[in-house]
């Protein structure tokens, strides 16, 4: 019995860490709960959201894969109370919460919504989805249909797709328009993402809100502030003065022609310097490919949800998290302390991208976990690499 003491870790019947201060652990292993999971009765009633049947309290050992608490859509929870007659499932926190028969929360929807009792196929407005695994709202004045899952969802955002912030909105601006995430169609019947900054940008919100798109945080009523991303300042007749490089100006040569020198390379990709523009350094040997001088200091990325930082070559032996292989050069890391690094020319590649092995754009597959098999290398790859 634990009382007081922080707790920074997962609990194994609830799977979450901000429940009480009180919870029971196992001296000969890693295995805690908390007082109020361990408490539980074994069968409960909830006439609020389920009043056919009392539900059972049941391990989830076998339904890894498909278990969802239809309140609040946890999946892959351990414990949960479950009516096997109807299929259906709660979170053991959620059957200890106060029942919400009706919800009143404008910024989705300006009239009331109320709980819809019957399980059902019916498609929210907000997600497109008839997922019948969430709990439905309704509004009986008008024609709309809400998990409510989807009645909190953040009203701006930005993801690893696009630069600027993202506006939920039930009106999509124009037809035909592709999710900038899984490139399908969105439908003007339901609601999406679009650019705050009037870019012909959109995105499904369950698209946007992906964990490996979004970064979770809500930025509505939060300031967009200016940043200074440059990486170099112009000092005129072709000159600039680098970051990483501020005792010598450089400056801009083109078409850089010759034999490959393996002492003469861009210190930023360590690639060499033939048939590009290259800023040279007049005093020391320090050279840029104008591509990699343009980069900015901060920007995002397909593969990772925060901002990256770059940085010049540390001397430590990371790999690149898109070709796996050791960096050297310039870097770019995550700003917020991530473990994540990707090299330069790898951080150059965008959506869509165009290959001389295939004649059709390729886009970044964001479904993870799954093994594809690349078509060059013949190996298995995750599918977001």
């Amino acid at each position: 019995n634990k009382e007081g003491e922080p707790n920074d870790f997962t609990f194994d019947a609830c799977w979450l860490t901000t429940v009480g201060t009180t919870y029971y652990f196992c001296g000969e292993c890693d295995c805690s709960y908390h007082k109020e999971c361990v408490e539980a009765p074994d069968k409960i009633n909830v006439p609020g959201y389920h009043p056919k049947h009392p539900l059972q309290l049941s391990d989830n050992f076998f339904r890894l894969s498909d278990m969802v608490s239809h309140c609040c859509g946890n999946r892959n929870i351990s414990y949960f109370y479950y009516c096997s007659i109807c299929d259906f499932s709660m979170h053991p926190l959620c059957t200890t919460k106060t029942i919400l028969l009706s919800i009143d929360h404008p910024k989705c929807h300006e009239h009331m919504l109320l709980y819809f009792h019957r399980k059902a196929s019916l498609t929210c407005n907000i997600c497109g989805l008839d997922d019948e695994r969430h709990f439905i709202y309704i509004c009986l004045q008008c024609d709309f249909i809400v998990h409510k899952t989807c009645i909190y969802l953040p009203r701006v955002i930005i993801i690893s797709r696009h630069d600027h912030r993202l506006s939920f909105s039930l009106a999509l601006p124009c037809e035909n328009w592709l999710c900038g995430v899984c490139h399908k169609e969105m439908n003007r019947s339901y609601g999406g993402y679009i650019c705050v900054k009037g870019c012909e940008f959109v995105a499904h919100f369950s698209c946007a809100t992906q964990r490996n798109v979004w970064d979770g945080r809500e930025l509505e009523g939060k300031p967009d502030e200016y940043e200074d991303i440059t990486s170099f300042k112009k000092l005129g007749d072709g000159k600039i003065q680098y970051f990483s490089h501020p005792h010598h100006p450089l400056k801009l040569c083109e078409n850089i022609d010759g034999v490959y020198d393996e002492s003469t390379y861009c210190q930023a990709c360590i690639l060499p310097l033939c048939g590009e523009n290259v800023y040279k350094c007049e005093d020391c040997d320090f050279n840029l490919h104008q591509t990699c001088a343009d980069l900015p200091l901060k920007k995002r990325h397909l593969l990772h949800i925060h901002p990256l930082i770059l940085q010049k070559d540390s001397g430590n032996h990371y790999q690149c998290e898109a070709c796996w292989r050791i960096l050297i050069g310039y870097t770019y890391v995550c700003s917020e302390g991530c473990y994540f690094y990707i090299d330069i020319r790898c951080s150059m590649v965008s959506e869509p991208f165009s290959h001389s092995c295939h004649p059709h754009p390729l886009f970044l597959i964001t479904v993870t976990e799954s093994y594809i098999s690349c078509r060059i290398f013949h190996h298995s790859v995750l599918a977001d690499s």
